[in-house]
């Protein structure tokens, strides 16, 4: 689950991304002002570190994530 803090209303890229900076996983999603959770499946990935990535127009955000099953 990763917590996505809003401005206001906007279209977004959620991607996941490898140590390597390769997309692993890539979502689109509407988000409403204010703070959103958004739940990704990561079951199909391997332990290891990752960096999830909320891109909207010229603005990103990026956050590290641990999966670890």
């Amino acid at each position: 689950t990763v917590e996505v803090p809003m401005e206001a209303e906007a279209d977004v890229a959620v991607s996941v991304l490898d140590i390597s900076g390769k997309t692993t996983v890539q979502q689109h999603r509407t988000l409403s002002k204010g703070d959103n959770r958004m739940t990704l499946n990561v079951s199909q990935l391997p332990n290891g570190v990752y960096f999830v990535q909320v891109r909207n127009g010229e603005r990103s955000h990026t956050r590290k994530l641990v999966v670890n099953k």
